[in-house]
């Protein structure tokens, strides 16, 4: 009986055993898991190709406009900005890369009480601000929340005869609007500058229906 007794109790912790053993894989699979995670920026839906109804970001000069009789064409270099998803930013930790500008940052801290500010946030070594934007995604910001622009392409596209500019950079002159039969004129004589951070141009039907310029400090 006692032999008996020793069997099954030797048999009993072998099982116990098994048991905490195969207990303890789970956990090993969590432990491989936990590789750092890259989060990079989505791809542009800005198409150069193909453009008959957007809103672009764009930058020209007075050379840029062309008169051909009734016809007028402006040549435009079209910006994006960089834009994050706000689903793969939310499980960024300490350790994780987040690629911003083309250059790969590691964070060491990050604060989601204002946006969210990865390293202390824009002005710091290696810091990034991201700004929520509708849709569920992220973009970066710098000084006064201006966007990181970066050049898609160029594109030239027919002037409307009923095109309007709404020109208000100059905060001291107010708005100006400026008729498309104006523009030529208007270009020539203007100092500002047309560029990715305060231009605006509304194309709709593939023609050139509106552009928007904006005080940028």
């Amino acid at each position: 009986m006692k032999k008996m007794l020793a069997v099954v109790l030797a048999l009993c912790m072998t099982l116990a055993l098994i048991g905490c053993g195969n207990a303890k894989q789970p956990e090993n699979e969590d432990q491989s898991s936990g590789e750092s995670k890259r989060v990079e920026p989505l791809a542009s839906s800005v198409d150069v190709s193909n453009v008959t109804e957007a809103t672009l970001a764009a930058s020209f000069d007075k050379s840029s406009l062309h008169t051909d009789g009734d016809t007028m064409t402006l040549d435009m270099k079209v910006y994006d900005f960089e834009q994050f998803d706000a689903a793969e930013v939310s499980q960024l930790k300490e350790g994780d890369v987040i690629v911003v500008d083309g250059k790969e940052i590691t964070v060491a801290s990050i604060d989601t009480t204002n946006g969210v500010e990865i390293n202390g946030g824009f002005g710091q070594e290696n810091g990034v601000s991201l700004a929520t934007l509708d849709g569920g995604v992220l973009c970066a910001v710098g000084a006064d929340d201006a966007k990181s622009y970066y050049e898609v392409g160029t594109v030239t596209l027919p002037v409307s005869e009923t095109c309007v500019l709404t020109d208000s950079a100059d905060l001291n002159a107010g708005e100006k609007t400026v008729a498309a039969a104006e523009l030529a004129a208007f270009l020539k004589n203007d100092t500002a500058a047309f560029q990715p951070g305060n231009t605006q141009v509304t194309v709709s039907g593939g023609q050139i229906t509106a552009i928007s310029r904006v005080y940028m400090p």
